[in-house]
C-alpha cells in the first residue's frame, strides 16, 4: 500500500496564540462568556446546578463541566461555542472576542487579519460603557453574607464599607467589590452573589487595570485570584495578631491576569517583596508560575524578592478560612491550625515536596549518615542535585526536611541523592515563630506566607 503525506490543516489561531493561551481561551468560564455577551442571569430560576439566563430562550450554563444547552432549539456547547452561536461569528474571531472580553493577559504571538466570512449575521459587539450597579442600599445582606458565611472579620468588613471598597447592589443585592484608579474614580468591579445561588462575575466594561485592592504601608504586595480571599487572608492575619493593614493585598479577578498587578506594581515603587498567594489547584499553580516570570521580567531593576505560596487547608484562601471557623469553637488555636497540614508544596523531578522542618541543633548530615537510607524508587542518584532541589523551593520556607506529597515520605536532600529520614526535627512553624522577633527580616514570614 501506497502511504501519503496529508497535509493537517492547522486552526490559524494556534498561530495566532501561543499553546498555552489557545488552551486558556478555549477553556474560559462559561459563565464569564455569557456575561461577556451582554447575557443576565435569572436569579430566582437558576439553581445549585445550573444559571439561568433572561431571555434566552431557555439557555442554561452548568456549574459543573463548563458547557451550556438551550431548551428551545436543543442546541449545546462550551464557551466557544456560545461566542459563535451567539454572534455568529467564525471560530476564530470567538477566539478573539474572549481574548479580548474574558481572559487577561493573553498576547498574540503573530497578528493575523481574518476577513469576516460572508455569512457572519453581525459584527462583534462595541465595547460596553462601564456603569457601576446602584447600591444606595443599607449593607445588611453583605455584611451577614460576609460575616457569617464567609468568616471574616466584622472590623475588617466595616472598615471596607466605610472606606466605600464594597458595597450592597441595590437591585440584586450582590456584593460589589470596586477597583479604584490613582484618583479614587471606581474603574471596575467584582461581584459575588449573597444568596445560595453562587453567582460571581465582573461588570462589563470596566478597566482590567484598576481591580480590587487593599492599599497597605510596608514593602510587601499580596495577591489573591479573588477580593473574597484578600479579606480572608486579612482575617487569618488579624488572628495571628499581626497588622492586617501593613502588607498591600491586590485581587487580580483570575489567576490569569497580569494587567493590574503591572499597573499596581508601576504605581508603588516602594513595593520590593512579592508573594503569589492564588489557589492551591493546577490553574492557581500555573497562573502564579506565568505571571511570575512577567513580573520578573518586567521589573528587573527593583530586585524583586518573588515567592508563590498557597493556603494551608482548603483549595482557595476563603475555604481555608471557613474550615478554621467551623472548629474555632472547639478552642482550635489559630497557630495550630495554620501550621497543620500545610499544602505549601513544590515540585523537583516530577514529584511534589512540602517543607516540614529542620535538624535538630548542633546535628548535621554527617552525624546522622549511620541512621539514614537513600530513597532510589525515586529514580534520582546522578539526577539529582542538592543545590537545584533547593533552588526548586518555591514556598518561602528554609527546611531540611521535606514530605514527599506522593508517597508521604519525610525526605533529607544530599549532595547526590534523597535520604529517608524517620528521626526528630524542629517544625518550620516553630522556627517561624522564634523569628518572628527578627523584622528586619524579609524571609520570615508568617506561616500564611
Amino acid at each position: 500500500m501506497r502511504h501519503l503525506s496529508r497535509k493537517v490543516n492547522v486552526h490559524m489561531a494556534q498561530y495566532k496564540y501561543s499553546k498555552d493561551d489557545y488552551y486558556r481561551l478555549t477553556n474560559a468560564p462559561c459563565i464569564d462568556v455569557a456575561l461577556a455577551l451582554g447575557m443576565e442571569i435569572n436569579e430566582r430560576a437558576s439553581d445549585q446546578k445550573a444559571w439561568k439566563m433572561k431571555d434566552e430562550q431557555g439557555l442554561c450554563i452548568y456549574r459543573e463541566g463548563n458547557n451550556w444547552y438551550r431548551f428551545s432549539d436543543g442546541k449545546h456547547g462550551f464557551s466557544i461555542d456560545l461566542v459563535i452561536d451567539k454572534l455568529g461569528c467564525s471560530r476564530e474571531q470567538a477566539l478573539d472576542f474572549i481574548a479580548k472580553n474574558v481572559v487577561n493577559g493573553v498576547s498574540e504571538q503573530v497578528r493575523l487579519d481574518h476577513k469576516a466570512p460572508a455569512n457572519v449575521k453581525k459584527e462583534l459587539p462595541k465595547e460596553k460603557i462601564f456603569t457601576v450597579p446602584a447600591h444606595d442600599v443599607k449593607p445588611s445582606r453583605v455584611m451577614a453574607y460576609l460575616i457569617k458565611t464567609r468568616g471574616i472579620d466584622p472590623e475588617i468588613v466595616k472598615g471596607m464599607l466605610q472606606r466605600k471598597m464594597i458595597a450592597e447592589d441595590s437591585a440584586h443585592h450582590n456584593c460589589l467589590f470596586f477597583g479604584r484608579d490613582e484618583k479614587g474614580n471606581i474603574r471596575s468591579c467584582a461581584q459575588r452573589g449573597t444568596t445560595q445561588v453562587q453567582f460571581r462575575g465582573e461588570v462589563s466594561g470596566g478597566d482590567k487595570a484598576y481591580t480590587f485592592a487593599m492599599n497597605g504601608k510596608s514593602n510587601v504586595l499580596r495577591l489573591f485570584e479573588s477580593p473574597i480571599d484578600a479579606i480572608s487572608h486579612a482575617t487569618f492575619s488579624k488572628l495571628l495578631g499581626k497588622d492586617w493593614t501593613a502588607d498591600h493585598r491586590l485581587s487580580t479577578n483570575g489567576c490569569g491576569s497580569y494587567e493590574s498587578i503591572k499597573k499596581y506594581m508601576e504605581n508603588h515603587p516602594e513595593i520590593s517583596s512579592v508573594w503569589f498567594s492564588f489557589d492551591n489547584d493546577e490553574g492557581g499553580r500555573n497562573g502564579a508560575a506565568a505571571s511570575k516570570e512577567k513580573l520578573l521580567h518586567d521589573f528587573q531593576d527593583r530586585q524583586l524578592k518573588v515567592h508563590i505560596c498557597y493556603p494551608t487547608h482548603g483549595k482557595d484562601w476563603n475555604e481555608d478560612l471557613q474550615q478554621f471557623r467551623q472548629i474555632e469553637p472547639e478552642g482550635m488555636n489559630v497557630r495550630e491550625y495554620v501550621s497543620s497540614n500545610s499544602n505549601s508544596y513544590f515540585s523537583y523531578h516530577g514529584f511534589h515536596f512540602q517543607p516540614v522542618g529542620i535538624l535538630p541543633p548542633g546535628n548535621t548530615l554527617s552525624d546522622i549518615a549511620q541512621d539514614i537510607s537513600s530513597i532510589p524508587e525515586m529514580g534520582y542518584n546522578d539526577e539529582f542535585s542538592y543545590a537545584d532541589f533547593i533552588r526548586a523551593n518555591t514556598t518561602g520556607k528554609n527546611a531540611d526536611i521535606f514530605r514527599c506529597i506522593e508517597s508521604n515520605q519525610l525526605c533529607l536532600p544530599g549532595e547526590n541523592e534523597l535520604y529517608a529520614y524517620t528521626g526528630e526535627y524542629l517544625s518550620t512553624f516553630h522556627v517561624q515563630t522564634a523569628q518572628e522577633e527578627q523584622p528586619d527580616d524579609d524571609e520570615c514570614e508568617i506561616e500564611i506566607g
